[in-house]
């Protein structure tokens, strides 16, 4: 996913998808997201290793003379100079986030005038079974600041906003499934109108209960779903987390993505999911 740094009118993105390339890894020290000062970005990164990067300063020298290591270190415009992509603010034609999360790309002026488009998606899932992990999460806050910034500032181009207008609601912890336990006072487990259970899936047989053991894709299928008039309840790897229902409803092959990027996996069976059924009646 993109680190996007603003220095002289120029959007500097960096995309930091896992991999091996010493340029990715100084940049992912930096964190996920838009850094309106490039000087208090640059303040984050390692310039000992920046230096290595740019051959200012060979491995023998970092353990010998101080003097020579503080010459030879990268400077705050050789930082910036080692982002994979710089787009003038004055070329950038149209910003894109895309229809479903993590989708994005940004199209700029060419030569001869000719539009070029770049393809930013990060390297992260379409949705998640339980919390979002951080990296999604600074995702998401970077690019709404982005966003914010092309607003307030009324920089030129066309901004899409696609799933950034989508309800970010995440799975959250509860301590059981209605009617095992007695709820508490609080947003995560208060009581509500309607909580009777209307539809249930259980583990399902040997091979499902299994691969969700040790198969990590197959995690994202719960082991045990609940439905009750206002929420679904799901159990992923021993906790059992929370949605409301009401939210918008996609499908994506047999999983199906609840706002921004909550979700869950409905393996097909031998005889119909009453939970399935009901989820896929609420898309169409």
């Amino acid at each position: 996913m993109p680190a996007i740094i603003l220095e002289d009118e120029t959007l500097h993105v960096q995309p930091l998808h896992p991999g091996t390339d010493r340029v990715v890894r100084l940049y992912g020290g930096l964190g996920h997201g838009y850094f309106p000062s490039s000087w208090a970005a640059t303040d984050q990164l390692d310039a000992r290793a920046a230096s290595r990067i740019l051959g200012l300063l060979k491995p023998e020298e970092a353990e010998s003379a101080e003097e020579r290591v503080s010459r030879a270190l990268a400077s705050h415009e050789d930082l910036m100079g080692l982002t994979r992509y710089r787009f003038a603010l004055k070329d950038v034609r149209k910003v894109v986030v895309g229809e479903h999360f993590p989708e994005l790309s940004i199209e700029v002026r060419g030569p001869s005038y000719f539009r070029e488009t770049y393809d930013l998606t990060p390297d992260l899932p379409s949705f998640f079974a339980g919390p979002a992990p951080t990296e999604a999460i600074a995702f998401c806050r970077g690019i709404a600041d982005l966003f914010d910034a092309a607003m307030t500032n009324e920089w030129v181009g066309e901004w899409v906003s696609g799933w950034l207008d989508t309800v970010a609601v995440e799975w959250e912890p509860v301590d059981d499934f209605p009617g095992d336990t007695v709820p508490t006072p609080g947003y995560r487990t208060s009581p509500r109108q309607g909580n009777r259970i209307i539809a249930e899936r259980d583990a399902g047989g040997l091979f499902e209960r299994l691969a969700r053991s040790f198969i990590p894709g197959a995690k994202r299928s719960p082991g045990r779903a609940v439905l009750t008039q206002g929420e679904i309840y799901a159990d992923f790897g021993g906790q059992v987390f929370v949605l409301p229902r009401g939210l918008a409803v996609r499908e994506q092959g047999n999983a199906l993505i609840f706002g921004r990027f909550a979700g869950m996996v409905l393996e097909p069976r031998a005889t119909p999911c009453p939970v399935a059924k009901a989820l896929r009646d609420a898309v169409k």
